[in-house]
């Protein structure tokens, strides 16, 4: 059984909510990417952090605009996509 140290879950990249928090690609022992995600109490993505790219970490940010809710919001990142949506 594969333990992560938040929650005991037996599924590993996945935080004690079941959201995705790490994944990893792999071919034979190396990695060939890597992504980490950090969320906000409304599961909201927050942060995409790439360790084997650091240039390209994301962070996001949610907000309202006329009483709508804007997703993925991106407020940090080479990318300078602007709006992210995410879901």
């Amino acid at each position: 059984m594969i333990s992560s140290s938040d929650g005991g879950d037996p599924y590993r990249g996945l935080d004690r909510f079941g959201r995705v928090a790490e994944q990893r690609w792999r071919t034979g022992a190396a990695d060939t990417d890597r992504f980490g995600y950090g969320h906000d109490r409304d599961s909201n993505r927050l942060t995409k952090t790439l360790p084997l790219q650091p240039s390209k970490n994301e962070t996001y940010g949610y907000g309202e605009i006329k009483g709508e809710e804007i997703k993925g919001e991106e407020i940090k990142g080479e990318r300078g996509r602007g709006r992210m949506p995410l879901s």
